[in-house]
């Protein structure tokens, strides 16, 4: 878990680990990314009070670190058997969530990452509303085409193997300047097994927080997945190249009458250029 200015909603999120019904071990690694708020505080109260506070183990970084750094950080720290991924402004609402999940992966040795869907958390006029993610949504083929093209895996829902126990798996250090982290571990740990998708909703995504999929749209949803998948490419020497560029030229097209309106209106030229170049670029491939 990791976390940064999350005060209002921290305590909701380690709640929903530490309820967990499980036959196993876990350990919570929460680590604040220097939040200039009460996270802190709220944090250490949970440690000291509630039944289940030894379950956590604390990490408050002096400095900002960056989202990126900050997950590369617990990814390394992370020494179970498995990883499960819970933000800070996100929360669990099954109590068998982490049980169903990793009796799965024990008895399917060649998948390596399973999820489920979500319910999202708006605020509109004041107002707090849950709706759930469409099953269509979710449900695709989990090549890396459709891994790349869909992207709709919460965050919240990912347990995956820890490759990262053998010394040899290290994540993609050109991965860790990107915005767009989930797709960036997906996308790594595709080389190692199978997807399976839970088709029940067993955590919460708030979609009005500070998260890289809100505050970055259109065009700039594109410049980053652009150059996220632009690195896999490289990354996989060019192996899957033909489903990389085949699910970046069809987001285009998605996005194509909104990026048009857009470089119309920018005033900043490198971004307008970007968007020139990246039509460029998919027209030849």
């Amino acid at each position: 878990m990791i976390t940064y200015g999350h005060e209002k909603f921290i305590e909701e999120a380690i709640n929903g680990v530490l309820m967990q019904e499980v036959d196993f071990q876990v350990e919570l690694i929460i680590s604040n990314d220097a939040s200039p708020d009460r996270t802190h505080e709220i944090v250490n109260s949970i440690i000291g009070n509630h039944p289940r506070g030894n379950w956590i183990n604390y990490i408050k970084h002096e400095s900002n670190i960056g989202m990126m750094l900050n997950s590369q950080f617990v990814l390394q720290a992370s020494k179970g058997e498995f990883i499960a991924i819970c933000e800070g402004d996100d929360y669990w609402t099954d109590p068998l969530k982490l049980k169903k999940q990793i009796d799965f992966l024990e008895a399917n040795p060649d998948y390596v990452m399973c999820f489920h869907r979500c319910q999202f958390l708006t605020l509109e006029n004041g107002n707090l509303n849950l709706f759930n993610q469409n099953l269509k949504m979710i449900d695709y083929e989990y090549n890396l085409y459709g891994l790349l093209y869909y992207w709709n895996i919460p965050t919240a829902s990912i347990v995956f193997r820890n490759v990262f126990l053998k010394e040899e798996n290290v994540f993609p250090q050109e991965f860790l300047n990107v915005k767009s982290g989930d797709i960036a571990l997906a996308s790594y740990l595709f080389q190692f097994g199978k997807f399976f998708l839970f088709k029940e909703m067993m955590c919460v995504y708030r979609i009005f927080g500070l998260g890289v999929s809100v505050t970055h749209k259109d065009f700039r949803m594109i410049h980053y997945r652009a150059e996220l998948y632009c690195k896999i490419n490289e990354y996989y020497n060019f192996k899957y190249e033909r489903e990389i560029y085949k699910a970046l030229h069809d987001i285009m097209n998605v996005y194509e009458p909104t990026l048009c309106m857009e470089k119309k209106r920018l005033t900043n030229f490198s971004t307008r250029k970007l968007i020139n170049d990246l039509f460029s670029l998919l027209k030849n491939k």
